[in-house]
């Protein structure tokens, strides 16, 4: 999502500049959620079933995970990215499900989500790691945060 983001406003930074516009083009970052829809469901229902749950998720941690980095993401390009509407909000690949005649709960996409709206306000910092890196052979290389005990020497460059 951070590569996405950064790509088209290189492009449209592009155009401002062939351009020779004053004008900065902002984003919106529509419909974004996980969803894999692996599990089959819509082919158990009863055909012509009134208001049948579709294409509804069970969320897990690491679901929770992905969303919340695709929040980060959104808040470390806020000075281009200005809206980042989550697809479904109830229901469907929501973070909240209901249930027909009340009911309601929170899947756990819904907590990075609500922590976002919560505490990601303010001012947006640029931050700047130096760290080891690993190579990979099917992924190329990427940094590597994890913690060393004191006196390990760094893993390559």
């Amino acid at each position: 999502m951070d590569d996405f983001i950064a790509s088209v406003v290189a492009i449209c930074d592009y155009v401002k500049a062939k351009k020779r516009s004053r004008k900065t083009m902002y984003l919106a970052f529509d419909e974004w959620n996980v969803w894999y829809h692996a599990h089959g469901r819509d082919g158990k229902r009863e055909p012509w079933g009134e208001a049948p749950p579709l294409c509804e998720e069970d969320y897990t941690m690491e679901d929770a995970l992905v969303v919340g980095s695709m929040l980060l993401a959104l808040l470390r390009h806020a000075d281009r990215v200005k809206i980042g509407c989550i697809a479904q909000i109830v229901n469907v690949i929501a973070p909240i499900m209901t249930v027909p005649g009340g009911g309601a709960w929170r899947h756990t996409i819904f907590y990075p989500y609500l922590h976002t709206a919560r505490y990601g306000q303010g001012v947006a910092l640029q931050t700047v790691t130096d760290c080891p890196v690993y190579s990979s052979k099917n992924y190329g290389t990427f940094p590597c945060w994890t913690l060393r005990r004191p006196g390990m020497p760094p893993q390559g460059r």
